[in-house]
This record gives structure tokens, C-alpha cells and sequence, in this order.
């Protein structure tokens, strides 16, 4: 059996964003993205300060329809100065496969970028987030519903880079471009 599982690069609001499931990283304390998450399930009569994931867990979030996606998923991971290009590929992979085991009927993840705003470079944080991501699906550790992977960025100009980045990827070999221009990685399964 052949199936697609659709990559894309998505420039928006991570707040404005519709998907199944919105995964964050959580770096022992809440920065960009995930702090505006915390921040507004808050409003929502959530507080999540007591109960974020320490580094290597993940916690699994009702969003009480505040945001687009019904459930989000915090991923821990070291501080920011602790927090290397290998740890943002056990992200990708941890993301994916948590996902696959906890909420198998999820058609669609979204995540955000990382490393360009705490000295990583933007780049090679993003190929070490894909490797892992590709890693989990090619290692069977995602769920048979899972049908797209979009990769949330709200700056235009990373947003280009990083299409830029699964164009190349496409290019070597590691991905295939469907007719409709999105990045797919097909897997074959018996």
C-alpha cells in the first residue's frame, strides 16, 4: 500500500491556524509561540503553568475551541541554552510519534519553526526539525490517518526560506512534489 503525507510550509498567525493538532515546544519556560498559546488558554480558565512538560514529555491540551486546532501538544525540551540542533530533531520525531500513540485519529499536525529567534541558524534548525520528522514516518511511528504536516512560520521572508529548503529537499531525492506544488513524502507499507 502506498500512501502521501503532505509537508508544507504555512505563512500565518500560529494563533489563526486550523489543524487537528498544533504542536509547541516547551523550553522550561513559555517564549514566541508557545506563550501566546499558554497566554490564551489562560484567558480561557486553563492555566498550564504548573503542568508543562519537563524535557523528553509531552502534554496534551483541550484548546476549549480558543484556537483552530481542538487539541494542542507541548513537547519539553531543555532551556533555550541547552537547546541544540540534535534536540530540535528529537522534537520533529517525538512530535510525530506522540501524536501517532495519543491521538491516532488526527489528520493534521502543525507545528512552528524554531531556533532563529535564540541563536540557532534558522536553516540548519529547520533541517534538523525535518530530518526528524521524516525519520518518525519513515520509522512507522505515525499514525494510518496522519495526511499533512504543516510547518507554521509568521515571518514572510523565513517563510520563503523554508519552502526554499523543502524545495532543495525535493530535489535530493528525500521528498517528491505532488501536483498541486505541496512536498509529500510517500510511503510505501504492507
Amino acid at each position: 500500500m502506498v500512501r502521501d503525507i503532505t509537508i508544507e510550509i504555512a505563512y500565518e498567525n500560529v494563533l489563526d491556524f486550523s489543524a487537528d493538532v498544533l504542536v509547541l515546544k516547551y523550553a522550561q519556560a513559555s517564549f514566541g509561540a508557545d506563550k501566546q498559546i499558554v497566554e490564551r488558554l489562560y484567558e480561557q480558565g486553563v492555566s498550564l503553568r504548573h503542568v508543562l512538560p519537563p524535557p523528553t514529555q509531552g502534554l496534551i491540551v483541550d484548546t476549549h475551541q480558543c484556537l483552530f486546532a481542538p487539541k494542542t501538544v507541548f513537547i519539553g525540551v531543555p532551556p533555550l541554552g541547552e537547546l541544540w540542533y540534535p534536540e530540535l530533531e528529537a522534537l520533529g520525531t517525538h512530535a510525530i510519534s506522540l501524536v501517532a500513540t495519543q491521538l491516532p485519529h488526527a489528520r493534521h499536525i502543525a507545528m512552528t519553526t524554531h531556533g532563529v529567534g535564540f541563536g540557532l541558524d534558522g536553516r540548519h534548525a529547520f533541517e534538523y526539525l525535518l530530518n526528524g520528522i521524516i525519520n518518525a514516518i519513515q520509522d512507522g511511528l505515525v499514525s494510518a490517518e496522519l495526511a499533512r504536516i504543516s510547518i507554521i512560520e509568521h515571518q514572510l521572508e523565513i517563510a520563503i526560506e523554508l519552502s526554499e529548503i523543502l524545495e532543495e529537499t525535493v530535489r535530493r531525492g528525500i521528498l517528491l512534489m505532488n501536483e498541486h506544488g505541496l512536498t509529500r513524502l510517500r510511503i510505501e507499507t504492507n
